[in-house]
């Protein structure tokens, strides 16, 4: 008699399911040790990747230096806007423009960043230099105030089609008002005025800031994009209303009445 156990006897068996499990486990295991290598490789593919992209922005902004420092205000502008959009670092751009122009020269290319953009560097207290909420906020008036060039200049080729002598409603915007003082005015009602005073009276665009944008809404509620005209200084508005950007009694803004006589 044989000492072999058949191939169907229940050790054999076993034997064979046992040596199944191990070679699930080591392909697991082996599966296993070729993603931990790939996450690994990929992340320090990433991190070469974000080191190159670093270094390239480094050498973009090394290499707007001149223009940066240059006193022609084209150029300058130009190359702070550059740096904001090559290194997706607003702040950045503010701080190398403060380096060689003032804050005021740098509050114009500034006026070119998006809205929200301009809203977080306003009201984040936490930068080093104040001077960076200034540029914001002042960015934020000519942002809101500036007329539109191109809009402008369309409305000049087609103006006799465009006059009319029907009244218009809007928004405009009427300054930046805080603790009792009026930052900035673009109506002609005295600097001493609360903007709550300001309803029911008529008043004139000054010449000291220039045409005015007639908007759909006020700042960031849906409309404020559309532009509905553009007043030039002396235009004469009717205050109906008074209202603020997210009621904060900042940006102060005033639904008005008026006629297009002219372009």
């Amino acid at each position: 008699m044989s000492n072999d156990a058949p191939s169907g006897s229940p050790s054999w068996q076993r034997i064979k399911d046992v040596v199944e499990l191990l070679s699930k486990i080591a392909t697991i295991v082996l599966t296993g040790v070729a993603l931990f290598a790939t996450s690994v490789y990929n992340r320090q593919q990433t991190r070469e990747h974000d080191a190159q992209v670093a270094l390239q922005q480094v050498q973009t902004v090394t290499g707007l230096f001149e223009p940066l420092t240059s006193t022609d205000h084209k150029k300058h502008s130009l190359a702070v806007i550059a740096v904001k959009e090559l290194t997706t670092n607003p702040a950045l751009a503010l701080q190398l423009c403060l380096a060689a122009a003032s804050t005021a020269e740098c509050a114009g290319p500034a006026s070119t960043f998006s809205t929200d953009t301009l809203l977080h560097l306003s009201g984040d207290s936490g930068h080093l230099d104040p001077r960076l909420q200034r540029i914001a906020q002042t960015a934020l008036d000519m942002r809101q105030a500036a007329a539109d060039t191109l809009w402008r200049r369309a409305q000049l080729a087609t103006a006799t089609l465009q006059r009319s002598l029907d009244q218009k409603t809007g928004w405009v915007f009427l300054g930046t008002y805080t603790e009792g003082t009026w930052l900035s005015r673009y109506l002609d009602f005295p600097a001493t005025s609360s903007p709550e005073s300001l309803r029911g009276q008529t008043f004139h665009i000054r010449a000291e800031t220039g045409a005015l944008n007639v908007r759909g809404n006020i700042l960031h509620e849906p409309g404020y994009d559309r532009i509905l005209d553009v007043l030039s200084e002396g235009s004469s508005i009717a205050i109906d209303s008074v209202a603020s950007f997210r009621n904060l009694g900042y940006y102060i803004y005033g639904h008005a009445r008026y006629h297009i006589t002219g372009p």
